[in-house]
């Protein structure tokens, strides 16, 4: 892996004895007091240092302010954190300068990441092998435009996935992505299915914390307990707030209620569902990091196919991927990440590595013909942060299962469970 081959190359070239080199952004990402006082002056020029892969031009869409407005710190500042939560610049630090007469210069100083990038996956358990390898870019071509591209299987069974999306696109408000996918499901007490799809997502940003944006799905399954021909979905998504990044670290909460109207045009094969989860992150003793993630939904799908399914490294950590399936479902999972320690490479293309515990725990529940079954676990983990590359958070989770008791399970992905 060309990511493990970067750090142990940089460790050899780390001084372990120095203190970790942290820019005050990281523990105020966005210095609303030192800025705040030149609330009222008038731009007379933004310099913008340090790119080399994302244009100039891309940045000023985020930033929003211009040479010539007034001066509005919580504006500049909602803008730097756009720019952070693109995950492809970090070491954002924002200088002012007095200039001509009540005017002022911003120096907006920007380190790029190196986002192309692996895109990796394995988890086993008692009952199940799921492995997936691709990559993926956040940053082609310089417009924030992401693209990924994955191959996989689960048992043995062929999974892909193509996506390209842009959240910002131009100068606007305005976000959008398509997808192609096949994946195949295959639940522990019945017969496995696999699902061809395309999508196209169309959606809207209400500055500053509402997102809008419904995803229309075409597709067609083959396997026991699947409708024939072909289907398609649209689900409308609202999202209030955001959780923010900065360099390693995520503060806010998203609130996200998600509907789904399946086949609306036919009497056999239209049902309709229902989710909403509610994110929460928070920075502890400056350099820490505390989430949770909760959710809860239903569906009216006759067919076990399309309702909820729990278990597995994006669920319920331990269990085999669709250990539990049912109409109505529930889900729990707290993280803490401690901090524990980091260091700046004296290599350029490493720079930057921060390495967090992880002690979690992962509940769910799914309700079915009056009957409700539920998963539980615990466990440990480890995070790498590899700052310069976009997404890399290696992530190793091993857990003990609970209720029931099924024994261990791991997992290893790259990027944040949640």
């Amino acid at each position: 892996m060309p990511i493990l081959f970067l750090f142990f190359l940089g460790m050899a070239q780390t001084s372990w004895g120095a203190a970790p080199v942290i820019p005050a952004s990281e523990h105020a990402a966005i210095n609303l007091d030192s800025l705040s006082q030149w609330n009222g002056k008038v731009i007379q020029k933004i310099t913008i240092q340090g790119l080399v892969r994302t244009h100039e031009y891309a940045v000023r869409w985020l930033t929003t302010q211009t040479e010539g407005d007034t001066f509005d710190a919580e504006i500049w500042s909602h803008g730097v954190r756009k720019l952070y939560n693109t995950q492809a610049l970090y070491d954002i630090i924002t200088e002012v300068k007095p200039a001509d007469g009540d005017k002022i210069e911003l120096v907006l100083k920007i380190t790029d990441k190196w986002t192309l990038v692996p895109d990796i996956n394995i988890q086993g358990s008692q009952s199940a092998l799921f492995w997936q390898v691709g990559a993926f870019d956040n940053n082609l071509l310089g417009n924030f435009t992401i693209i990924s591209i994955v191959y996989g299987q689960f048992n043995g069974l062929a999974n892909y996935d193509l996506n390209v999306s842009q959240e910002w696109i131009l100068n606007t408000d305005y976000m959008a992505s398509i997808d192609i996918s096949q994946y195949t499901n295959t639940p522990l007490d019945a017969a496995g299915w696999t699902r061809t799809q395309q999508e196209l997502l169309i959606g809207r940003r209400f500055p500053p914390k509402i997102r809008l944006f419904a995803p229309i799905d075409f597709y067609q399954d083959t396997g026991l307990e699947t409708f024939s021909g072909q289907q398609w979905a649209i689900s409308p998504t609202f999202i209030l707030g955001r959780s923010n990044l900065t360099n390693y670290l995520e503060e806010g909460y998203e609130w996200t209620v998600a509907t789904n109207i399946v086949n609306p045009q036919t009497t056999d094969k239209n049902y309709a569902a229902l989710k909403t989860g509610l994110k929460l992150t928070k920075v502890v003793g400056g350099k820490s990091n505390f989430a949770l993630y909760s959710a809860v939904g239903g569906t009216l799908a006759p067919l076990r196919s399309y309702q909820y399914y729990l278990g597995g490294y994006n669920t319920v950590r331990g269990y085999g991927t669709y250990r539990l399936i049912g109409p109505s479902f529930g889900v729990l999972n707290l993280e803490y990440r401690p901090y524990l320690w980091s260091y700046r490479s004296a290599l350029p293309f490493l720079d930057w590595v921060v390495f967090q515990g992880c002690v979690f725990t992962d509940w769910g529940a799914v309700l079915g013909k009056g009957v409700l079954q539920t998963l539980g676990s615990v466990g440990v983990g480890l995070r790498m942060n590899f700052v310069k590359y976009a997404g890399s958070i290696l992530r190793f989770d091993y857990a003990q299962t609970l209720s029931p008791n099924e024994g261990t399970g791991f997992s290893f992905s790259i990027g944040q469970f949640f």
